[in-house]
């Protein structure tokens, strides 16, 4: 009997000490020890509770399926092969005043940093890299949802519904559902099917992840309009991907950042998925004053959108070949010519109502001389935020894309 309790008491310790081990910097910055280990990521394979889906209206946006959003899939296996560690809480603004001592901060996100740029937050961690001598970054997107998961594979680390603020998470990590969203490492892509091991997200994109909260929402008219995305529980879940372009920043913005002490994976990025209408652009510049005979009455039509009939994209059209994200409301036409001949048209792209986050702009092309528009695709994205309005700018053969 006594060699089993002691057998008991050691495996205890063990276990006890591959988490939550915890140091401070010298900025004094908890850190907290995150063991190696292989999780499932994205969406959680049950369905989410109505009380994510649908929130009182004027507060929250009511949810167009109950099953996450279509970044969060393909739900994959993730191995991490290596300890790290991750600081215990958002960087606050006395933190980042030791890097930057002009830095205000919003009164309304403290005590925490908000209104940073992603190049902002790369700029912190360079700069304490420097002070200590060590390898500080931002984390990898698989590592932050790795620590948020902290081993469930709930909605939350606390389940259904998010914890209260600060407190911490089984491995000792606070706030990952709470507080001011967060910027990590990687582009923003879809996520591959196959198993990964220690990725780092896309070699390219338009938008840097954000983590642990939205970036559009509907404010309630009792709080003044103060109201962060975080606190929004769908946008908070471990598996939600918000995303925008890493030079975004200004006071009101509610995105802030948490650190990770370790060397950065080896593995080589995801090549960057370019939409169709990116790919094969003939150069050439075709001779466009050629046309219909002006004395000839001509009158053409060419489809524009994929027509479902009253069907579902996302459990019809997705599954049949259709881009994931790619809606069935589309309005407000954006239409250019450029050099070549060939046509650019962008317009709103919305799983149903105009007014949802899960909106992007949808762009697509008619090729000089064919007959068929090219498939939509939903580009730009930014994820978990109400993309609307394009505006096409041809300066001097120079297209803009507003």
């Amino acid at each position: 009997m006594k060699h089993i309790c002691t057998v008991s008491l050691l495996l205890a310790v063990v276990l006890l000490s591959a988490a939550g081990d915890s140091s401070v910097n010298s900025v004094g910055m908890a850190l907290v020890r995150v063991p190696a280990g292989t999780f499932t990521m994205g969406v959680d394979s049950v369905r989410l509770p109505k009380s994510l889906t649908a929130g009182a209206s004027g507060v929250v946006y009511d949810r167009t399926s109950d099953a996450g959003d279509d970044d969060e899939t393909p739900v994959h296996k993730v191995t991490i092969t290596y300890p790290f560690w991750m600081s215990a809480t958002e960087v606050t603004v006395d933190q980042f005043r030791k890097f930057r001592p002009e830095f205000r901060g919003n009164p309304y996100y403290a005590p925490y940093v908000s209104g940073v740029s992603w190049y902002d937050a790369m700029a912190f961690c360079r700069w304490l890299s420097q002070k200590e001598g060590k390898t500080y970054r931002l984390p990898t997107e698989a590592e932050w949802e790795y620590a948020a998961r902290a081993g469930t594979r709930t909605p939350f680390s606390s389940g259904a519904a998010p914890p209260p603020p600060e407190t911490a998470n089984g491995w000792g990590l606070k706030n990952m559902h709470t507080g001011v969203a967060e910027w990590v490492l990687d582009w923003h892509g879809l996520y591959p099917a196959a198993p990964q091991i220690d990725p780092v997200g896309p070699d390219y994109g338009i938008a840097k992840v954000v983590r642990g909260g939205g970036l559009d929402y509907r404010a309630s008219k009792t709080d003044g309009g103060k109201r962060l995305p975080a606190e929004l529980p769908y946008y908070a879940r471990s598996a939600n991907r918000a995303g925008i372009a890493p030079t975004f920043a200004g006071a009101n913005h509610p995105i802030g950042f948490r650190i990770v002490q370790a060397d950065m994976p080896k593995t080589a990025p995801l090549p960057y998925q370019r939409p169709f209408f990116q790919q094969a652009v003939k150069q050439d510049a075709p001779d466009l004053k050629i046309g219909p005979d002006p004395a000839t009455p001509y009158y053409h039509t060419r489809v524009l959108f994929p027509n479902l009939e009253g069907r579902d994209m996302r459990t019809v059209g997705w599954k049949i070949g259709f881009v994931p994200g790619l809606g069935t409301a589309y309005h407000n036409s954006a239409v250019q010519v450029s050099n070549n001949g060939d046509l650019i048209a962008a317009y709103y792209n919305s799983p149903k109502y105009e007014d949802d986050p899960d909106q992007t702009i949808m762009t697509m092309r008619l090729r000089y001389g064919a007959e068929d528009w090219d498939m939509p695709e939903p580009w730009p994205d930014f994820p978990d935020a109400d993309d609307a309005a394009p505006v096409f700018w041809n300066e001097r053969g120079k297209i803009w894309f507003f």
